[in-house]
């Protein structure tokens, strides 16, 4: 008979009597309780008295065992005590905790969201590959200033591939004070506003200037998806995510048909779109701008984050991002392009076919494999449908 709920000895029985309706020769009392102590671990919430912070409802992959984690840090920093471990911040894509080690704070992401593609299950080694490039690019001996990227990241401080610890990826970064650009922009002055603007402009173009010999996966592994060229990178994106959404029944078919008919009828047609792969971040907004004040009271951004969503495409696709997620204000999106381009401003309402490419094709994305998948509510949805609408008109 079928339970919401069972008790751990319950459990215990059921596989037991499964195990001999098989062979008997099957069942081995410690075995079946090692199993079933790890999957309550790996499933069931933790009570409130074991977490530091709340944990939301909401919460978007598997709780983890705060005793587990802490006695895999002590293993791997070889220390008897791990300080003040708890949740960091509300849970988004990834789980974010803290812990001290003596006076040093370190950050703990757990790759702990579904890769719904092999490459996303390779992403956090995506990640750290990138950070430590960019921490060797930032200290490079003997070559001119202009030639070294100044794109200040975290410290990474260990990456584990084996999932076998807590159950899960996970990667530990240096944490670097400081408040995210969104928290700081109101109180930042506007002359300091101008200067800070100047750097997140030649921290993009650091970014940008990186290159790949084909687009799609920079992820190292067996099979990444791969491309000649930008316009077939988004046409097989496309087309599988028309494919997904057609089955799952989420968007209205006549919409994706419509939406890919464009797309298909419109790609070569994107002049812009050729030239050669580049990095591109994909999520240039306000939260993974960390920014603090220096021993002067000027403004500084201080790390930027998340690069574990990085391909090789073409810039356009961060620089739409830019001017929607960064820039609000007209000034500051003059200045920033401006910088970017080094003197020559760079005018995104040129480009107005390739912007209504690039929001199908992301908000297609989005809903068949990234955020609304996750999170498929009506208002979501209404806004993938609002944005391929007006995309279309």
């Amino acid at each position: 008979r079928e339970r919401n709920e069972f008790a751990k000895e319950q459990l215990h029985n059921y596989l037991k009597r499964k195990c001999f309706d098989i062979s008997g020769n099957l069942y081995n009392e410690g075995t079946i309780t090692k199993d079933i102590n790890i999957f309550i671990r790996n499933y069931v919430k933790p009570k409130k008295e074991t977490v530091k912070l709340e944990i939301e409802e909401d919460y978007s992959a598997l709780l983890l065992d705060l005793e587990i984690i802490s006695q895999t840090l002590k293993d791997i920093f070889q220390v008897e005590k791990i300080r003040n471990l708890g949740f960091f911040s509300k849970p988004t894509v990834n789980s974010l905790l803290s812990f001290q080690i003596a006076d040093r704070h370190y950050i703990m992401k757990v790759l702990t969201r579904e890769p719904t593609r092999d490459a996303e299950f390779y992403r956090f080694e995506k990640e750290a590959e990138l950070l430590r490039f960019f921490a060797r690019e930032a200290t490079r001996k003997g070559a001119p200033v202009e030639q070294i990227l100044s794109v200040p990241v975290p410290e990474v401080i260990h990456l584990e591939s084996n999932v076998g610890f807590v159950g899960f990826k996970f990667e530990i970064l240096a944490f670097v004070p400081g408040i995210t650009l969104d928290e700081g922009w109101k109180r930042i002055p506007s002359s300091q506003k101008e200067r800070l603007t100047k750097q997140i402009a030649r921290i993009v173009r650091g970014i940008h200037s990186v290159t790949y010999d084909m687009f799609g996966d920079i992820e190292d592994f067996a099979c990444p998806r791969r491309f000649y060229s930008f316009s077939s990178m988004l046409k097989a994106n496309l087309r599988r995510d028309v494919r997904v959404l057609g089955i799952r029944g989420r968007l209205p078919l006549t919409l994706l048909a419509e939406a890919q008919q464009f797309v298909e009828d419109n790609l070569e047609k994107a002049t812009n779109f050729l030239g050669e792969p580049t990095l591109v971040h994909s999520d240039l907004n306000l939260t993974n701008f960390l920014v603090a004040e220096d021993e002067f009271g000027d403004w500084q951004v201080r790390a930027l984050f998340d690069f574990e969503w990085a391909y090789a495409g073409n810039s356009l696709a961060d620089l739409f991002g830019v001017e929607k997620d960064l820039f609000s204000e007209p000034s500051f999106q003059k200045l920033f392009f401006e910088e970017y381009s080094d003197g020559k401003l760079v005018d995104l309402e040129a480009y107005p076919l390739e912007r209504k490419l690039l929001k199908i094709v992301a908000a297609l994305g989005s809903a068949a494999y990234g955020w609304v998948h996750f999170h498929p509510t009506k208002e979501n949805l209404e806004r993938i449908i609002t944005t391929i609408r007006r995309a279309l008109d």
